[in-house]
């Protein structure tokens, strides 16, 4: 007795039904399954290690994220039989085949990393560092700029600079490199804050107490009593004056007890 092989849309419709996933998600995926299948011939050595059940499932994978939709990666891995750097592997080779590349930013990794107050200080790092290989022996390097690792390490070293608490194995898995590359490319970019940190942001913080004292110092001096005030009049300017000098030894110690750490 021949035995019935399962066509590519019965077998996205069974893995649909064991993800979970809608009749929109399994719409699109059957659609990315077909689109993928026409650009296979081009891409035959690479999809090699990628069994028929994981391209599948990475085709509704995709059609997820293309519509927005949550999608269960962690069963999806389980289900594909794959181990889960392959199963990301084939998800980008194939995001990339089907030209359904995301661009990956500072404010897009600070958004699904839940960092937002990151961003300034990430943004000005990642431009600190295009701004340095762009000029002496570095002019000539190539950089894709495209690729997301360099917005991953700039949000990573603006966060422990701002002692935020991030994922690194979520780090890592946007930026597509290894740890190892990951270790080097943040001490680079760590080495290009701490410039940063000795300039603009020491500045920053010091000029803000200096203006707090000077604020003060104006308001004191509009508080100066007037020839033919009462003696009252001069002992409430008299404690005023002395809580003023109190809350300026506070304030400036604070200042110096920030600058040291």
């Amino acid at each position: 007795m021949e035995m019935k092989t399962s066509s590519p849309g019965m077998i996205l419709r069974d893995l649909s039904v064991k993800l979970g996933v809608s009749n929109s998600i399994l719409r699109k995926g059957s659609e990315l399954s077909r689109l993928l299948q026409l650009k296979i011939a081009a891409n035959a050595k690479a999809l090699q290690q990628i069994s028929d059940s994981c391209r599948h499932i990475l085709c509704l994978d995709l059609a997820a994220s293309s519509l927005g939709v949550a999608f269960d990666r962690e069963t999806a891995i389980a289900l594909s039989g794959t181990k889960k750097k392959l199963y990301l592997n084939g998800y980008h080779m194939f995001e990339k085949i089907l030209g359904l590349e995301q661009k990956v930013c500072v404010k897009t990794v600070c958004i699904q990393l839940g960092c937002s107050e990151a961003i300034d200080l990430a943004e000005d790092i990642l431009k600190r560092y295009f701004e340095e290989h762009s000029k002496g022996s570095n002019k000539n390097k190539h950089l894709d700029l495209q690729h997301p690792m360099y917005a991953t390490f700039a949000v990573y070293c603006a966060c422990r600079f701002r002692k935020i608490k991030v994922s690194k194995k979520m780090l890592l898995e946007i930026s597509r490199v290894k740890g190892a590359s990951f270790d080097k490319m943040t001490s680079e970019m760590s080495l290009l804050l701490a410039g940063m940190e000795t300039t603009k942001y020491a500045r920053k913080r010091k000029a803000t107490v200096n203006d707090l004292v000077e604020e003060n110092l104006r308001g004191s001096e509009s508080c100066k009593p007037k020839l033919g005030d009462s003696e009252c009049c001069d002992e409430d300017v008299a404690q005023g004056s002395n809580d003023y000098e109190a809350w300026k030894r506070r304030m400036l110690e604070e200042a110096s007890e920030e600058r040291i750490s």
